[in-house]
């Protein structure tokens, strides 16, 4: 059976962790290296539902999207609900890996995915580091369409689950789209970045309104997939990544059954 470091180590071959952003907590975060895995779970947050659910179907090592704390802590005790995860995972020898901003910019990772999801050309991060790979995807399409087929697009490409995306334009249903960015989550601080490369159509997870006007009065159409949605179907892949490669886990790799869009409930403008 493969250790928990053999697991982290095929992880970081797929999504690098100095892809990700300075102010990001990626990597091992919970657990011995040295631990034997046999069961992988998959999920976009550690909540505490997700690992309960962990924990009942024997799961030893999480591979979590977003990680379980961003800034250093002092104390880790059950009165909070992120010290009461980390100590029911630890009591029952979970480790805990996060690949965020290394796996939303790897190659083949997620933006690479959303930018798949139309017809792009000429593909190229919005915000290129010397490694040459960069943040955010941007290319021009190769045929043209609307923003409302653009977000038809994506809606279809994300799954039953995935909700109507908002679709923010000056131009109203007959605006169409040449150049188009996305990058995932809540990047909409790329907005300024995407324009200034040429891009007059924005796609990411979700935005302020201050953030969908200005991207409205630039003339920029921007498309809100929701942050679950952009982000959740990518861990469900990344589980058939390390299912296909370690095929003695047992069952090959679990993806949350338990975890939910929080804001599922809401509707579409």
């Amino acid at each position: 059976m493969p250790t928990v470091a053999d697991v982290c180590a095929y992880l970081e071959e797929i999504a690098p962790l100095a892809l990700a952003a300075d102010w990001d907590n990626v990597g091992l975060l919970l657990g011995d290296p040295a631990a034997e895995v046999k069961k992988v779970m998959t999920c976009l947050t550690l909540t505490p539902d997700v690992a309960e659910e962990a924990v009942a179907k024997g799961v030893d090592l999480v591979v979590t999207h977003h990680p379980i704390f961003f800034k250093p802590v002092q104390r880790v005790t059950a009165e909070t609900w992120e010290g009461a995860v980390i100590l029911k995972l630890a009591a029952a020898g979970c480790a805990v890996y996060s690949v965020h901003t290394a796996w939303d910019d790897a190659g083949g990772g997620i933006n690479d995915m959303l930018s798949a999801v139309i017809p792009l050309d000429n593909i190229k991060p919005i915000r290129p580091n010397t490694d040459g790979v960069g943040s955010g995807r941007c290319g021009r399409l190769k045929t043209s369409m609307t923003l409302n087929d653009v977000a038809a697009r994506f809606r279809g490409a994300l799954g039953p689950g995935a909700p109507e995306p908002y679709v923010i334009c000056e131009s109203g249903d007959t605006q169409t789209a040449s150049v188009v960015g996305v990058a995932c989550g809540s990047a909409i601080g790329f907005l300024e970045d995407a324009i200034a490369v040429g891009c007059d159509t924005f796609v990411t997870g979700e935005a302020k309104l201050h953030e969908a006007l200005a991207a409205r009065q630039a003339g920029v159409g921007l498309i809100l997939l929701g942050h679950f949605a952009s982000e959740s179907f990518a861990m469900l892949e990344l589980r058939n990544k390390v299912a296909g490669r370690f095929t003695d886990l047992s069952p090959a790799g679990v993806f949350t059954a338990r975890e939910s869009d929080p804001l599922s409930g809401m509707t579409s403008a």
